[in-house]
């Protein structure tokens, strides 16, 4: 191996030019790879760059998923989910370049300083919906949606990322991946049925969309127990605790839309984005119209010291994950 080689292999790539981008800083690890802080110098522009490792890239499978996330990604224009710049390979580095997003995401957000007021939930709601209408309509789901995986730009604006496991309904995306009775996704987002390696729908994500909400508004998720197992049993049998347990303060169209978006049936959940967009109008003309509602609001207070604590020590980079 030269020293050209070495010095392109995905473990060693700091202060390294990839293709047209030189390599800064690590900004995040992952199963699968590493993401850098790069620089684009005929641009000037900032880029994130996703790296698969040395290990991934010579599988198969995980080479697929990361094309695949990346032709996903080319095939949605919106304001709301990280912008793809380039996939490519040099040497043994295969890499992906998207749109560096600086800012925090929501779970840091919410964990530093408590559950969201509710006009602020509606309208990161809202922003995600959105963006989520867009990847079902080019015939993905997310399967991954949670609260870290959603960013706050410095500017206010919101980013969805992360579509590792983004499952294509269209077949010009590629073919699914995933095998039968195969799980991937993060428990306490994702749906019984995702749990049960079912097939999914687009009802799938709003059930994912649904428990972000109830987190914005608690700062906890709905099912119950710590341990994997407990979750587990609590997401399959539907033993949730409702949000009114939480939040008795929640104006009723509020409580109803996230117990509905949760709900175990999916056949009982909205049955699209647009749906849930409707809801979330229809929620904000109600308490314009009833000041009270939004007035007797109040989320529960951050949890002190140990909130604090994790602030100091939280990196609050711009980030992107693999």
């Amino acid at each position: 191996m030269t020293a050209s080689q070495k010095n392109h292999r995905p473990e060693n790539l700091l202060g390294r030019t990839i293709a047209q981008y030189r390599v800064e800083r690590i900004v995040g690890r992952g199963g699968m790879g590493t993401v850098y802080e790069a620089v684009e110098p005929t641009l000037d522009r900032k880029v994130a760059l996703k790296v698969l490792s040395l290990e991934a890239s010579t599988d198969r499978e995980s080479v697929d998923r990361f094309k695949r996330e990346a032709k996903v990604l080319a095939r949605i224009e919106h304001p709301n989910v990280v912008q793809i710049y380039q996939m490519g390979r040099v040497g043994s580095v295969i890499f992906i370049a998207q749109e560096f997003v600086e800012g925090t995401d929501y779970e840091t957000i919410v964990e530093d300083s408590g559950p969201l007021d509710l006009g602020a939930a509606l309208e990161v709601l809202d922003a995600v919906a959105s963006a989520l209408q867009a990847v079902h309509d080019v015939g993905v789901i997310h399967r991954d949606l949670k609260p870290s995986n959603v960013m706050r730009r410095l500017d206010g604006r919101v980013k969805v990322l992360d579509f590792g496991i983004a499952k294509p309904i269209a077949r010009n995306l590629g073919p699914d991946i995933t095998r039968a009775g195969m799980f991937l996704g993060t428990l306490g987002y994702c749906s019984p049925e995702q749990i049960r390696g079912e097939k999914l729908s687009v009802r799938s994500d709003l059930y994912s969309l649904g428990v972000m909400f109830y987190y914005f508004l608690t700062g906890e998720v709905p099912g119950k127990g710590a341990e994997t197992e407990e979750m587990v049993q609590a997401t399959l049998a539907g033993r949730l605790i409702p949000i009114r347990q939480r939040r008795a303060d929640l104006a009723d169209p509020v409580a109803r839309l996230v117990e509905e978006m949760i709900h175990r049936d999916a056949s009982r959940r909205p049955e699209s984005t647009a749906v849930v967009r409707a809801r979330i109008a229809e929620i904000r003309e109600f308490l314009a119209a009833t000041p009270a509602a939004v007035e007797s609001a109040s989320p529960p207070r951050a949890r002190g010291i140990r909130r604090l604590l994790r602030g100091l020590f939280r990196r609050r980079a711009g980030r992107a994950r693999l």
